[in-house]
């Protein structure tokens, strides 16, 4: 095994961290996995921010299945394993999910702010007095 690749940590630390991984990557896997199975069982029904929660739960679990079993396996091993190829292979991943990841968060939060950030057209008086309070409040904090 090639020196650089060597863990630094002591293997108690590593052997606590590959236990902790596979606890993560265990809830990943089935926590987005219940949200992939909820949404095919309403799939009609789902309007465009929920395909959005499909989608990140798509790339939580794509991250999980391809980037965790190489962690856990090195954490195990207290070294890295398969090298230079493995390394490039787990940075290509983690990009390609990470920048999806956050992509599909920042949609999610335009869409939030356009839902919740504008007010009714209709001239309700409640959501108007509602905004203009709100407004109040946030004047007066920054005069504070």
């Amino acid at each position: 095994m090639d020196e650089k690749y060597m863990s630094k940590l002591s293997p108690t630390v590593d052997f606590w961290a590959g236990i902790y991984l596979v606890i993560v990557a265990v809830l990943s896997v089935f926590g987005n996995g219940v949200v992939l199975v909820r949404a095919a069982g309403r799939f009609a029904l789902l309007k465009s921010p929920e395909l959005l929660t499909v989608n990140l739960a798509l790339t939580d679990i794509g991250m999980a299945l391809s980037m965790y079993p190489l962690s856990i396996y090195s954490c195990f091993n207290h070294a890295w394993i398969g090298g230079d190829r493995s390394c490039l292979y787990y940075g290509l991943m983690g990009m390609i999910f990470s920048i999806t990841s956050i992509m599909t968060l920042a949609v999610m939060g335009m869409i939030r702010f356009i839902v919740a950030g504008s007010p009714p057209k209709t001239g309700d008086v409640f959501s108007h007095g509602v905004n203009s309070k709100t407004r109040a409040v946030f004047n007066e904090n920054q005069l504070a």
